[in-house]
């Protein structure tokens, strides 16, 4: 449960900051 939790504020986090 947490490792999912975790990656998906990796991907929300990945998604709204600006990848270079």
């Amino acid at each position: 449960m947490r490792a999912t939790l975790f990656c998906l504020c990796l991907c929300l986090l990945g998604t709204v900051l600006p990848t270079p």
